[in-house]
């Protein structure tokens, strides 16, 4: 009996998941004014009566996927502020963890797409407009006191914290839409080249042997 509902609870994880999967690639690459309930429950593999039984609407998977998002952002950000590394190990480890999930992460490619399109829209649930407000900007917060942690230290460059955290993030994020605009697999530009917009330059020849 025990495993019937540990095997059935797989199961309707699972479920669930596919619909996330599928929504998110629906509404990254559509809109959500444009994805149907039967788009996402199709590329699921799921009926609608059973899509049903998870959310009441589009607009709920859609908050939901928003939300989570902000949220796994921010407890990222947040990990890496409140490490004990230094701010020049810190700002590194965002470049590289940053790399390497817009090389190799279709859903982060997909859930950047998604967040970019509510950030410029009118047309979102206002729930999920509430948690954009409130949620969206704690990555820059944070990497302006790495940064500032960083100058302090004398490896990162002088200049406005908030509008350094600024640049760094613009230059993570139209790497992200060049990734996600091309169809033919093209490496990323040398993270050296993000680099040195912050890192003063005996660093640099430290961090990557020059």
């Amino acid at each position: 009996m025990a495993r019937n509902t540990e095997q059935n609870e797989l199961l309707r994880r699972q479920s669930r998941e596919r619909i996330i999967d599928a929504a998110l690639h629906q509404f990254s690459m559509k809109g959500l004014n444009a994805t149907r309930i039967q788009d996402i429950a199709e590329e699921a593999g799921v009926s609608q009566g059973l899509l049903y039984r998870y959310y009441a609407s589009k607009n709920e998977i859609y908050v939901d996927l928003i939300e989570d998002a902000l949220d796994k952002m921010n407890e990222a950000a947040n990990a890496l502020l409140r490490s004990a590394l230094s701010g020049k190990e810190k700002l590194m480890k965002a470049v590289d963890t940053m790399y390497q999930t817009i090389e190799t992460s279709d859903r982060y490619r997909q859930t950047s797409s998604l967040i970019a399109q509510a950030m410029g829209s009118e047309a979102i649930p206002p729930q999920a407009k509430a948690a954009l407000m409130q949620k969206r900007d704690f990555p820059y917060q944070a990497l302006s006191q790495i940064i500032a942690q960083g100058q302090r230290e004398g490896t990162i460059v002088p200049g406005d914290t908030e509008e350094l955290a600024v640049l760094f993030w613009s230059l993570l994020n139209g790497l992200t839409i060049y990734k996600n605009t091309r169809t033919k697999e093209i490496p990323l530009p040398d993270k050296m080249l993000v680099a040195e917009w912050f890192i003063i330059k005996k660093e640099q020849e430290q961090r990557y042997g020059i």
